[in-house]
């Protein structure tokens, strides 16, 4: 006898609500579809399912013993089906990538989004950490590539430049700062200044010596002092949530001017999968398209932090 799987849920979905209008509403059938697919089962089985009356609907000796079974039947089917479903998942290519965290949102989720209609098939997953340990986890070939900055430490790397993110100071909009187009760090000193991870980097090439009122490790985090008025921060220009209503203002940095290098770092000697490379070459081509819309200062000007 064949599996009768509709008949069995319909069934069961009129034990569990007491009767065939209700169940026909719950599982989103018309009535006489539902009555239908019962007595298609009972004739199945050769005996009633449920005594009916005007009034009542009730199981019989055959539609209780059925239903427990049916229940488990129904229960280990939907089970199997969901089990073969995350094997085939686990079988799509998965891509595995790195981005520090101030390009992540800006800059990377976008090329994801497009990655994602161009390509289903793949799965990605994104580590937005540090250029540090991003280094560390394309060198140990747990992940492909990563979108980051260039260090001294990566050497041993195979970099390509892609971009070049300016350094500028963000303080609120009625901070004494905001009304100047730029400020030097020296400058810097006679304000209070908010320290962050990657500021630290700024103030120590420097040479200048800044006494610096705060500190926060996470950019976003001192971004947000600033917008509270606790002073003015050093932060890269990619990604700034500038604009009207933000309550920011932004100046350009100089004395020295500062940059830093953006990239592709991966591991040479490792071939990347072909998903990998079809996102490594969209992210190629979008970034690139950043750089040229950008106003960048000549480089004999500008100093750079590989970090």
């Amino acid at each position: 006898m064949r599996l009768d799987i509709l008949g069995l849920q319909a069934f069961i979905a009129v034990a569990d609500h007491g009767g065939f209008q209700a169940a026909a509403d719950a599982i989103h059938l018309s009535q006489t579809a539902l009555s239908h697919r019962v007595s298609k089962l009972e004739a199945e089985l050769g005996v009633p399912l449920f005594t009916r009356t005007t009034r009542t609907v009730a199981l019989t000796r055959e539609g209780f013993s059925l239903l427990p079974r049916a229940r488990r039947l129904i229960h280990e089917l939907h089970t199997s089906l969901h089990d073969i479903r995350m094997q085939g998942m686990l079988r799509q290519p998965k891509i595995e990538v790195g981005c520090v965290p101030t390009l992540a949102v800006a800059m990377l989720t976008p090329i994801l989004a497009e990655f994602a209609q161009m390509h289903p098939e793949h799965r990605v997953r994104v580590f937005d950490g540090y250029a540090s340990l991003i280094a560390e986890q394309v060198n140990s070939g747990e992940l492909e590539f990563g979108l980051t900055i260039r260090r001294a430490t990566h050497s041993h790397l195979s970099f390509k430049p892609l971009l070049e993110d300016r350094f500028v100071v963000v303080c609120r909009d009625d901070n004494p700062l905001a009304g100047e187009r730029e400020v030097s760090l020296a400058s810097l000193n006679h304000h209070s200044l908010i320290r962050n991870v990657i500021s630290a980097e700024v103030l120590v090439s420097s040479g200048e010596i800044i006494n610096w009122r705060y500190e926060a490790e996470n950019v976003s985090t001192a971004i947000e002092m600033a917008r509270l008025g606790m002073g003015a921060t050093i932060v890269p220009s990619i990604g700034l949530p500038v604009g009207p209503g933000s309550g920011l203002a932004v100046l350009d940095l100089v004395e020295p001017s500062v940059m830093r290098i953006i990239g592709i770092l991966r591991r040479p000697d490792v071939p990347l999968s072909d998903g990998a490379r079809a996102l490594m070459e969209l992210v190629q081509s979008r970034v690139g398209a950043e750089q040229a819309s950008l106003d960048v200062l000549p480089t004999s000007s500008i100093g750079r932090i590989e970090q």
